[in-house]
């Protein structure tokens, strides 16, 4: 049974795992016979132009169907003995998701990388809500952000002590709601609040002291 899998909007880091029904399908090798456990390939991350999944072909090897451009999709194969076909199987995945643009502290892009941050995830949605980046602080952002990825010792499931970092944001939007929403959650899970600075710009700031919530007079 093969599946085509729409992983997101816009452009991801990667597919890490697979699971179809409950079993782990294992990532797709080039020449490997893997009838018996099933495969997975990740067609296109998302880019503009996409990318045919070349699984499905004509008899002069043309690629058919949709390249989904800037959508990310899987193309999963399995036995079926795991889905037969005659359902809707359930599919769950695991992936370094959106390439997010960063910034430094003055202001210069870094270009696009998965991050987690959720300085970052915040900064994502409100540039896709329709804020222009002439209209936001990126320093404090940048500041903020290096605040979240300080890390900090921590007990593991076993109470072993690890370090992690302070603050990161994995987020999957699976039904609609409020951005307003979106970013409240994010905010109250980091510690974060949004302020307009002196120059009427958006800032993002961490609560804490005053001279860590002010750094400048």
């Amino acid at each position: 049974t093969r599946i085509e899998v729409l992983l997101g909007a816009g452009e991801i880091e990667g597919l890490v795992k697979g699971v179809v029904n409950g079993v782990e399908i294992p990532r797709g090798v080039a020449g490997q016979n893997m009838t018996g456990t099933g495969w997975y390939n990740l067609v296109t991350r998302g880019e503009r132009g996409g990318g045919f999944n070349l699984e499905f072909t004509d008899g002069a090897g043309n690629p058919l169907g949709d390249p989904y451009g800037s959508l990310a999709f899987a193309a999963i194969s399995v036995p079926n003995r795991v889905s037969d076909g005659r359902s809707l199987p359930q599919v769950q995945v695991m992936l370094d998701g959106m390439r997010l643009e960063t910034w430094t502290s003055a202001n210069i892009s870094l270009g696009l990388s998965f991050s987690n941050n959720p300085a970052w995830v915040l900064l994502d949605i409100l540039r896709r809500v329709g804020w222009n980046p002439a209209e936001l602080d990126l320093g404090s952002f940048a500041e903020a952000a290096a605040y979240c990825a300080e890390t900090i010792a921590i007990p593991d499931l076993h109470g072993n002590p690890v370090n992690a970092p302070r603050f990161q944001c994995n987020l999957s939007l699976t039904r609609r709601r409020s951005v307003a929403d979106w970013i409240r959650g994010i905010r109250q899970a980091a510690r974060l609040f949004l302020a307009y600075d002196s120059e009427g710009k958006l800032q993002l700031r961490v609560e804490g002291t005053i001279a860590r919530q002010h750094p400048t007079r």
